[in-house]
């Protein structure tokens, strides 16, 4: 059975930060803690079952429900970032640490990174990080945790795209192989998938592509495949 509670986290300027912690009766000493993306919550398919897999592998996952659209660049959201990771600890002590974040949650991974304020065993999952923010990119290249950097290939690979968008997108998908020099990354592009790691108008395709970083993140996890379902 998995049990949901919500942590007393204070933010900003005694902000109440909304999150949500799935548990499971027995305590878990692995936590995953996930920051998403602007428009795009933790409930969404591709956040949906990252935590679900966490769960099946028995993590504990603590969730930031926050919508921080117009907000993301000052100083609310920092502070949130290391309340949400401070009060986790407090309640949840911890043995094993996932980070994972998507896009805009990259940021707030990027900031604790940078900060130190990670142990020194944690793994960090960035999905789809903004390369165009420059925070994260030096972070991503100085970064000594083990990491995972998943992100897809469009607009680059799409035929509709013009060729300023197109070039845009070719000097991204650059930097992000360019992050497989540190030896602490395992870097992965998927061909033609959009940040959320779908095809758009193309239904099968993108559950294929969701099948495919399940798969991925099960791996760089080594969480006990067999045990929770997922067939090779």
């Amino acid at each position: 059975m998995i049990l949901l509670h919500s942590l007393p986290i204070d933010g900003y300027r005694g902000h109440i930060v909304r999150n949500t912690l799935y548990r499971r009766e027995a305590p878990s000493d692995h936590l995953a803690v996930v920051f998403p993306d602007l428009l795009y919550p933790s409930t969404a398919p591709l956040l949906y079952y990252t935590r679900e897999l966490l769960l099946a592998g028995g993590a504990d996952v603590l969730t930031v429900d926050d919508d921080y659209e117009g907000e993301w660049r000052n100083n609310r959201f920092l502070e949130d970032v290391v309340a949400v990771y401070e009060t986790a600890g407090l309640y949840h002590p911890f043995d094993r640490l996932t980070v994972i974040g998507k896009a805009l949650g990259t940021i707030a991974a990027a900031y604790l990174v940078r900060e130190a304020r990670l142990p020194e065993q944690a793994e960090v999952v960035w999905i789809a990080p903004p390369v165009d923010a420059e925070s994260v990119v030096e972070t991503l290249r100085a970064c000594r945790y083990r990491s995972l950097v998943v992100a897809g290939s469009y607009p680059g690979s799409h035929p509709s795209i013009g060729m300023k968008a197109r070039a845009a997108a070719s000097g991204e998908r650059a930097e992000l192989i360019a992050l497989r020099e540190n030896d602490r990354m395992t870097v992965h592009l998927f061909e033609g998938a959009d940040d959320n790691l779908e095809r758009a108008g193309e239904p099968l395709v993108s559950l294929d592509l969701l099948n495919s970083y399940v798969h991925l993140l099960a791996d760089f996890l080594e969480l006990p495949v067999r045990s929770i379902g997922i067939n090779r």
